[in-house]
């Protein structure tokens, strides 16, 4: 297991190794000087040394079931099965709600973390409805090949 501190510790000596041979002073006496300032004992004393931070996010809020959206027929078209990758069975809330709210005709905004499935949350209505008109003989809808 990762222990924190020790690792936190192991980047900063790491960097501050990095910063004595990326910058190498030709003045022996001014390299003595910031090789001590650049001591990670010495730097423990200082700003550049805080924390470890450890942030802990809560997991998003499961949603409704991909196959509960297609079994709704207006939400997913039937063909979403082979595009939704079968290890997420299941819509975070957000991204069932956003899709509900496309689907209503509704302008959305989709603001939330990194790797929350923002990109979801618009392609796959978009894909859905490529897969309706397709269904229904559009032109449109044969662009899409899956």
């Amino acid at each position: 297991m990762l222990n924190p501190i020790v690792y936190t510790e192991k980047v900063v000596d790491d960097f501050l190794k990095y910063q004595l041979t990326a910058y190498p002073f030709a003045d022996s006496n001014l390299y003595e000087q910031i090789r001590t300032l650049l001591n990670l004992e010495k730097t423990r004393a200082t700003p550049l040394l805080k924390g470890p931070y450890i942030s802990l996010s809560r997991i998003f809020k499961q949603g409704a079931r991909v196959d509960d959206l297609i079994t709704e027929g207006i939400i997913f078209h039937p063909a979403m099965k082979a595009v939704i990758p079968k290890e997420h069975p299941a819509l975070y809330g957000h991204q069932e709600d956003v899709i509900r709210h496309i689907h209503s005709g509704k302008t959305t905004l989709v603001s939330t973390g990194t790797g929350s499935g923002k990109t979801e949350c618009f392609l796959y209505p978009i894909i859905s409805q490529c897969f309706k008109l397709r269904g229904q003989g559009n032109l449109l809808g044969d662009a899409l090949q899956i």
